[in-house]
């Protein structure tokens, strides 16, 4: 399966309340390894992350000190949902999602196999 493309700014809504917006680069040019900013009311973070096929994981070190991991998957549609725990403190846990879906680094759209011409 093809790479989602999760660059630029988006919005994990969180299961605790949270809505997290997300401003991810990729590592020296490189879209499947990801440097990571997030911010929501309570803070901001920095950190590193990952694509590989359908999966996607972000580690993020919260300004009052908790880190943030991320982990997450791809419906058949592009859009993205998964867990996110405090790593200094693994029982407080929420899920998350996105709304708008993501699309292919090839160029494809979440609900469409890699290749198939289809056009959008």
């Amino acid at each position: 399966m093809a790479e989602y493309d999760v660059t630029g700014e988006w919005i994990a809504h969180q299961s605790n309340g949270f809505d997290v917006t997300f401003n991810i680069r990729p590592t020296k040019g490189v879209f499947t390894d990801l440097d990571v900013e997030a911010s929501y009311s309570g803070g901001r973070a920095q950190g590193k992350g990952w694509v590989s096929g359908d999966e996607f994981f972000a580690e993020v070190d919260w300004e009052a000190g908790p880190v943030g991991q991320y982990t997450g998957t791809f419906g058949l549609d592009g859009r993205l949902s998964g867990t996110t725990f405090d790593r200094t403190n693994p029982s407080s846990e929420a899920t998350w999602f996105c709304e708008e879906p993501f699309r292919r680094l090839d160029g494809s759209s979440g609900n469409r196999p890699a290749g198939s011409q289809l056009i959008d």
